[in-house]
């Protein structure tokens, strides 16, 4: 039995695509597969698991959409499953007709975090967006254990079980209110720093004079496209991402493309810019949200992000970050830094030493805990359930 089991994201496959790039972790045990994979310090890493444990919980994580990992979970286990042949034509009918289900892969993934959870029996299970959860699998799961909540962080899907959860937390206060419109405790919670990343990437201390953006151009990101677009026909901009086919033909991103970067590559690249931009996702409309808010203070570098609600409540302004409204003014204000790089040097180290003190995840968990507590999900003036 575990206090917290949590179930985290696999963004953008980033975890697949790290074991199948690393041999040497295939035909690693499960456990010690697992903790390589979270010392990378890909998206969250294992930063939650660390700070819940040293506020003395017993903590577990695995990640439900690996599936490299997660089988290798299930041989060790002894669970069998049916051949890969059977899944195919003309088989598929059986699926479809017997176990009402299209993709048998999916009840699979689905039957496997169920006996994780049945062997763990958590007193909280933590849920992260991006985890495949459905009705049916909340009610299997609550016979073994005690309280289920989600982190949620990206746009909503259509039937996905909000209601199912005993509590939701979001880094989108937007977010956060329409879940209590429906009659579901929300709380905020924003994102998060880990420290130990300062350890683990290196940097000569000197800067690229150039703006970096890590992150996604998807199709729906219209605004962000457009924005960063027109940056670049003005200012050079470096992309990291993905794919690069969102932009259109003509536009300089194309050409300062250098594929997608994760883990310690990911803060590496931040912690060697002058300058690195956020603009914000349509579901997070005008409030301060996004992750890489505090990726790029926590690396010291220089923050260009457009205004937004509440973002004095994590940085302040002009002083530990450059606020812009429009891609005119954003231009503007990295030129005039460009002619004074020591200015954006002094912005960038305010906003580390600010993200250092206060987001932090182990500034998050005793948020998070004291919020638990309120709920009854955990005893009062205790630091561990146990």
């Amino acid at each position: 039995m575990v206090d917290f089991l949590l179930l985290m994201e696999n963004y953008k496959g980033s975890y697949t695509k790290a074991l199948k790039a690393n041999p040497h972790l295939r035909f690693l045990a499960y456990d010690e597969c697992a903790k390589e994979l979270f010392s990378k310090f890909i998206y969250y890493g294992d930063a939650y698991k660390d700070a819940l444990t040293k506020e003395g919980f017993s903590a577990e994580q695995i990640i439900p959409e690996c599936a490299p990992l997660q089988f290798k979970w299930a041989r060790e286990n002894s669970m069998r499953f049916s051949p890969s042949w059977i899944y195919k034509a003309p088989f598929r009918w059986w699926w479809t007709r017997i176990l009402k289900t299209s993709q048998p892969k999916d009840r699979i993934k689905s039957h496997i975090i169920t006996e994780q959870v049945k062997k763990l029996r958590p007193k909280i299970l933590w849920v992260f967006s991006g985890v495949h959860v459905t009705r049916d699998m909340i009610k299997e799961w609550r016979p073994y254990v005690g309280h289920i909540m989600l982190w949620w962080s990206c746009p909503l899907c259509i039937n996905f079980p909000y209601d199912s959860f005993d509590a939701i937390f979001s880094c989108i206060p937007l977010l956060v209110k329409r879940f209590k419109t429906q009659g579901i405790k929300a709380y905020h919670l924003p994102h998060s720093f880990d420290p130990r990343i300062l350890s683990h990437v290196k940097h000569t201390g000197k800067r690229i004079l150039n703006i970096a953006f890590v992150g996604t151009s998807d199709p729906v990101h219209k605004k962000r496209i457009s924005f960063m677009d027109r940056l670049s026909r003005y200012l050079k901009v470096d992309f990291y991402g993905p794919s690069v086919d969102s932009f259109p033909e003509d536009s300089p991103m194309r050409a300062n493309w250098h594929g997608e970067v994760w883990g310690k590559d990911l803060y590496s690249v931040y912690g060697s810019y002058l300058f690195a931009i956020h603009t914000n996702i349509d579901v997070a409309e005008k409030q301060a949200s996004a992750k890489r808010l505090f990726e790029i203070t926590g690396m010291g570098t220089c923050l260009l992000t457009d205004s937004t609600d509440h973002l004095e409540d994590l940085f302040e302004p002009e002083k530990e970050a450059v606020v812009y409204s429009t891609p005119e003014e954003c231009i503007d204000k990295v030129k005039y830094l460009l002619a004074h790089p020591q200015e954006a040097m002094k912005i960038g180290k305010r906003a580390q030493e600010r993200a250092l003190k206060n987001h932090t995840y182990k500034e998050r968990i005793k948020q998070l805990l004291k919020y638990l507590t309120d709920l009854g999900f955990l005893p009062p003036s205790t630091s561990a359930l146990s």
